[in-house]
């Protein structure tokens, strides 16, 4: 997610402002599929309850879903990220910004 919202040259320090800015950008522009919006939600619940609640314990099966769906987005991010980069390499004078 960092990586895609680096090339409209914006990062963050707080996890809500990468999610935020990937979610404006990037999925309200249709430019990543907008199914992976319950994707970035439930790991984003799970991290905040893991960091947060002291007594908070994931299930295996839910260990096994985020993982599982980690790999999804990933994919896509990362089809994402080849293509614009080969975008860049064949269009180098524009700007992405």
């Amino acid at each position: 997610m960092r990586a895609a919202n680096i090339i409209k040259g914006f990062d963050s320090s707080k996890h809500a402002g990468v999610i935020a800015f990937f979610n404006k950008e990037y999925l309200k522009e249709n430019i990543i599929d907008r199914k992976m919006s319950p994707i970035i939600k439930n790991s984003s619940f799970f991290r905040e309850k893991s960091d947060y609640d002291d007594f908070f314990i994931a299930s295996k099966k839910d260990a096994e879903n985020q993982l599982k769906n980690a790999k999804i987005f990933l994919s896509v991010v990362e089809d994402y990220l080849k293509t614009e980069n080969h975008n860049l390499l064949a269009n180098p004078q524009i700007s992405r910004h």
